[in-house]
């Protein structure tokens, strides 16, 4: 009988979970002051237009400061999308395969921040080089998935667009939290 109840208490949990993670646009609270940015590599001009469109205009209904030039503004994290169209597969020439990078840099510049503004603490010139330099690199890639459309249209544009995002900025929210 106790089995029964676990596993039902188990199915009621993961539904519940599962319904309010399909939320789309749920405002979160989060640092609007926090800097990231994002890039959008295709092949084709036509769908990287509206791909960073749709993905620009998401952050940007978050409220969140976007960076022009990752290499000068110094984002704490970045959204990285590579599509690719599936022209030689024999099934669907229409479809569009995207990859999707969080990369962040966040603990980067926590320890940078922390060793270098430290009076105390004596480097030798080698070592603060290298912690400068840590600043000038992408980031540590944090997760990575891979989405299939079917067709690269503008109402799976919209739902890519805001399903990246979302998660975006609940990754983002764990990299900002320093207890993480």
């Amino acid at each position: 009988m106790r089995w029964v109840i676990a596993f039902v208490f188990a199915i009621f949990f993961s539904l519940a979970t599962f319904a309010d993670d399909q939320q789309p646009n749920k405002q979160r609270p989060i640092n609007s002051s926090a800097k990231v940015a994002y890039s959008v590599t295709c092949d084709d001009s036509n769908a990287q237009e509206k791909l960073e469109q749709a993905i620009a205009a998401r952050l940007k209904a978050a409220n969140l400061s976007i960076v022009e030039d990752p290499a000068t503004g110094l984002p704490v994290a970045q959204l990285l999308v590579y599509a690719k169209k599936d022209g030689d597969n024999k099934i669907n020439k229409n479809g569009w395969s995207l990859a999707v990078a969080y990369v962040s840099n966040q603990k980067s510049y926590f320890v940078v921040g922390k060793v270098l503004s430290d009076k105390n603490i004596k480097l030798k010139e080698e070592i603060k080089s290298l912690f400068i330099h840590m600043l000038d690199e992408q980031g540590f890639l944090k997760t990575m998935n891979v989405v299939h459309m079917d067709e690269l249209n503008d109402q799976y544009i919209a739902d890519f667009a805001n399903m990246i995002v979302d998660k975006f900025i609940q990754r983002l929210e764990s990299y900002l939290d320093p207890a993480t």
